[in-house]
């Protein structure tokens, strides 16, 4: 496909990647609610709009009352403190703008909020994009492995 907008092919596919690794991740996680509070999928898909940070929210309350003895509590509790350590990243990613880097002219991504926002200034450079997608990865896995301790055995 090509396109008249200035990007970095490789620096656009990093991109994706790194928004459809959290993508999954973040669905690990509704899944496991859903494991704890039935009908929490449908809530999440359906119902009024739900950020990550109020996905983050029900599972970090979840997390201090599991409420199901086949569940090792400190494992949800990691999960819960290590998705929403990485939403304030993905936010910055999701709602970064386009800038061209003055040192290099590359087409990157920045992302300024608040001083009072977890993220305040943040370059979006190939190696930052290439180490969040890597977190994520590893979170989700580690979720994915909590989500199947959660599933019924037949």
């Amino acid at each position: 496909m090509k396109l008249r907008v200035p990007l970095d092919e490789h620096y656009v596919r990093l991109i994706g990647k790194a928004v459809y690794v959290f993508a999954y991740y973040e669905w690990t996680i509704v899944y496991i609610i859903e494991r704890l509070e039935p009908g929490f999928a449908s809530e999440y898909t359906r119902g009024a709009k739900m950020t990550s940070g109020l996905v983050a929210k029900r599972l970090r309350r979840l997390a201090g009352n599991p409420g199901t003895q086949d569940l090792d509590a400190s494992a949800l509790q990691r999960c819960a403190e290590e998705f929403t350590s990485l939403v304030p990243r993905r936010n910055a990613l999701i709602h970064a703008h386009p800038i061209t880097d003055s040192p290099t002219g590359a087409q990157l991504l920045n992302f300024q909020s608040l001083s009072s926002a977890p993220i305040t200034d943040m370059t979006w450079t190939a190696d930052v994009v290439k180490q969040f997608a890597r977190d994520a990865d590893e979170a989700a896995v580690r979720a994915g492995r909590l989500l199947d301790a959660l599933n019924p055995r037949e």
